[in-house]
């Protein structure tokens, strides 16, 4: 979350939810999600975060996309991109860049999900 409070944002909810993500092997039919928020940003420049760690053997897969508090399961959210952490990673690694190579991207597919509906 260090990568996040760099960034700007704040943590503004926390929860389990009881699902899993579409294709992807889960240990747990749980997933820790977090909405984080920075009030400095404009509406389009993510000023609202969903991120999501789905964990497994060998690390955790962060899921980031725009907040939609409106809905509720996996599938009618809008798309995520993602990137692995790996457990000897946590300590030493600074995520920064891939946070930020996220940050730059998000907004590209979040207009090109809007493209056909």
């Amino acid at each position: 979350m260090d990568a996040f409070l760099a960034e700007g944002y704040r943590c503004a909810e926390a929860e389990l939810i009881g699902q899993t993500v579409p294709y992807v092997e889960q240990r747990r039919n749980y997933l820790q999600t977090y909405t984080l928020q920075d009030s400095t940003r404009g509406v389009d420049d993510l000023p609202e975060l969903e991120v999501t760690l789905q964990n497994s053997q060998v690390g955790a897969l962060v899921f980031v996309r725009r907040a939609d508090r409106g809905r509720i399961r996996w599938q009618e959210k809008p798309p995520p991109l993602s990137f692995p952490v790996a457990h000897h990673e946590v300590a030493d690694t600074d995520f920064g860049p891939r946070l930020r190579d996220i940050l730059t991207d998000l907004p590209g597919l979040h207009r090109l999900n809007h493209l056909g509906g």
